[in-house]
């Protein structure tokens, strides 16, 4: 685990939050980008999950690379159509909560997408599934 790209999570999640925090006069919008900024990768959970079964062990989880395991990416949270969605929900539901998480999640994948030099669309879970969420050989 990558200090550096947590610290930057941590970074772009104070932007989103204090942006949203201006826009509302609301402090609990930082918390909430915040909580969104890292929950985002529970998803990683299921990739385990697929590596190991459903038992969970942290030494093994930050340790084996499941990617590898499974030769398979699915981590469904990081989606850009799981960000859609929410920022439509922003229109439906008025006010800045579904705004801030998408901006959260959007901010979120973006900076795993630089930072692991990832192809942004390696983000959408209609292309991963397409492909049969096969791991390319550059992860």
């Amino acid at each position: 685990m990558d200090p550096y790209h947590l610290i930057g999570h941590l970074i772009i999640a104070l932007i989103v939050g204090f942006i949203s925090y201006l826009k509302n006069n609301n402090p609990w919008f930082i918390l909430l980008s915040l909580v969104v900024s890292f929950a985002i990768d529970l998803d990683h959970l299921f990739d385990y999950w697929m590596a190991v079964g459903v038992n969970f062990n942290p030494k093994k989880f930050f340790k084996i690379n499941y990617f590898k395991v499974n030769k398979k990416v699915f981590v469904p949270f990081h989606s850009w159509e799981l960000v859609v969605f929410v920022f439509l929900l922003s229109f439906v539901k008025s006010g800045w909560f579904f705004k801030t998480l998408a901006l959260a999640m959007f901010f979120h994948i973006l900076w795993d997408s630089i930072s692991y030099k990832i192809f942004p669309w390696d983000y959408s879970i209609i292309w991963r599934g397409l492909h049969g969420f096969k791991i390319k050989k550059n992860q």
